[in-house]
């Protein structure tokens, strides 16, 4: 593993209530990550703070959907939920299946055709984690067994659904569609002595993981090679971080929430981001 250290961090906001997640809205041009009492805030670059919604559980994975709401993952009340930060109203999405309700839900993100996909963590080394589907109607199933050791942070890519699975731990890439839909197709890389969160994808195919232990953020290729971008093995800089994302104009600023340290924090790194995918999700 190389280890080139970001050219630069520095603190965008600090004093926000364990952000797990971060996404970039570059309609708004904000930052959105949650808190652990609910709260959904709006972070400006210049490190403005509010807080715009607050759900009453405790926000993990989000995603942006494409008439501006905010799909956020609701450890708390055990739900998937839509946040409309212009107005501050929460509606319930989804709340599992009947026969398996949500068990830790982590993970949120968007394919192009409207589904999103969640990831339920389950219970941590008991290998019961799950992914589900969420139809563009808001039909919920359980869509896959595959990804069971803790599965965390996802994003779609070329087709696959890209998981981190924090126990084994490592990042595998599922089958969106056709008679193998639901399987694991291939393992990206393994993560070895980390507990790697979420995910953010690069204009290579590269990936930027937060990995809450041992204080690290992690870069892996398109060929699965793994480079440090950020350790701190004090955890004054680096505490615990989470969530990823690029942000910026040109997508060309990595953000980090410190969920250890109430921080989001900014590395100027070589990668630039891919915009995500926002398509609308009945509410």
């Amino acid at each position: 593993m190389s280890r080139p250290a970001a050219s630069s961090v520095e603190v965008i906001a600090d004093g926000i209530d364990h952000p797990e997640a971060v996404v970039w809205d570059d309609r708004r041009g904000v930052l959105f990550c949650g808190g652990e009492e609910g709260q959904l805030y709006a972070v400006g670059l210049d490190g403005s703070v509010s807080e715009v919604a607050r759900t009453g559980g405790s926000l993990l994975g989000l995603a942006l959907g494409g008439t501006g709401l905010v799909y956020a993952c609701d450890a708390g009340t055990r739900s998937v939920v839509a946040i409309d930060p212009d107005e501050g109203s929460v509606t319930t999405i989804s709340t599992g299946v009947p026969s398996r309700p949500f068990i830790e839900p982590n993970g949120i993100a968007f394919d192009v055709d409207g589904s999103a996909y969640v990831t339920c963590s389950g219970h941590w080394a008991a290998g019961d984690g799950a992914i589900y589907r969420i139809d563009p109607g808001g039909q919920t199933t359980l869509w896959s067994h595959a990804v069971s050791g803790f599965p965390n942070g996802c994003l779609v890519h070329e087709g696959r659904l890209l998981v981190v699975e924090s126990h084994r731990p490592r990042i595998v890439a599922v089958v969106l569609a056709g008679p193998s839909a639901g399987v694991v197709a291939a393992e990206v890389c393994r993560l070895p002595d980390t507990v790697p969160d979420q995910i953010a994808l690069d204009v290579d195919g590269g990936l930027t993981v937060g990995c809450y232990r041992p204080d690290l953020v992690l870069h892996v290729d398109a060929r699965g090679e793994l480079t440090e971008r950020l350790r701190d093995p004090s955890g004054m800089t680096l505490a615990a971080p989470t969530g990823c994302t690029y942000a910026g104009p040109d997508l060309d600023l990595l953000v980090v929430s410190n969920y250890g340290g109430r921080q989001l924090l900014a590395l100027t790194v070589p990668e630039r981001g891919t915009p995500v995918i926002r398509p609308r999700l009945v509410a």
